[in-house]
């Protein structure tokens, strides 16, 4: 019985002090742009494989992460366990070594959370090198996922810069909102050319940006303005569907071929 009271305590102690710690976000994106399963604390995150995963309100502190990666020899599954900073922004990078048989987690970047105000320079991030979490990889003979090569991610390799200080999805709804008050396509184009000056963007947010224009030409331009600042690269194509004429597209693949 005593044994009992003591592991209650504990068991209530562990709780107000997990829940006293505060909430904090997390990004996970892969080095060459190759999609992945994330499963984390046991739960899965994208079944259908993505090479970026954000996270948002989770508690501080260790956590274990799952990456599953296809490959020609099956799927990679790099299990590690990686520690979340309270009230702070926290970026990972998932690196494919040793031709595709080990894989590598890093975080990369860490800064303090605090809501994006689009007339306000954002603050610099806080970068730092560490030493790759503890490994524990094995292969696994399951179906591979195909890949999607309508645009070419060679030039990936040496940027994962590309994917740092991501705009959240809290932080795309306010840029939406204040393009929104904005009756000029000038102003418009100047607050989003702001927000994504010093930070990176995911394929499907900047479609909703594009949207917010109301002129063709601004929308190409932008479009090619924001691909350095795109983080999925490899989903870039969805942008195509902002875009009207076919002759827009065609310009927009022939820039991007062009780098």
């Amino acid at each position: 019985m005593k044994r009992l009271g003591i592991l209650l305590f504990g068991l209530f102690f562990w709780t107000q002090y997990a829940l006293a710690l505060p909430s904090a976000t997390a990004t996970f994106f892969s080095k060459k742009g190759e999609a992945f399963q994330f499963i984390f604390d046991g739960r899965f995150v994208n079944r259908g494989g993505t090479n970026v995963v954000r996270l948002y309100d989770i508690p501080a502190g260790y956590h274990t992460a799952e990456f599953r990666i296809p490959g020609r020899r099956g799927v990679l599954v790099h299990r590690t366990q990686v520690y979340i900073e309270p009230a702070r922004q926290s970026e990972f990078i998932l690196q494919i070594v040793g031709y595709g048989r080990q894989a590598l987690v890093r975080k990369v970047a860490e800064k303090p959370l605090r809501p994006y105000h689009p007339n306000q320079r954002p603050s610099s991030s806080h970068y730092q090198e560490t030493e790759p979490y503890g490994n524990n990889d094995y292969e696994s003979n399951v179906d591979r996922y195909g890949q999607d090569d309508r645009y070419n991610e060679s030039d990936n390799t040496n940027r994962p810069e590309q994917c740092r200080d991501i705009l959240g999805k809290q932080q795309v709804d306010l840029l939406l909102q204040s393009m929104a008050t904005r009756n000029s396509e000038t102003s418009k184009e100047s607050i989003a050319r702001q927000a994504l000056s010093q930070n990176s963007v995911l394929a499907e947010d900047l479609k909703e940006i594009l949207a917010q224009f109301q002129y063709e030409n601004t929308r190409l331009e932008f479009a090619k303005f924001a691909y350095n600042a795109t983080c999925d690269r490899r989903n870039f194509y969805v942008v195509n569907e902002v875009l009207t004429y076919d002759a827009s597209i065609r310009e927009l693949e022939e820039y991007i071929n062009r780098r």
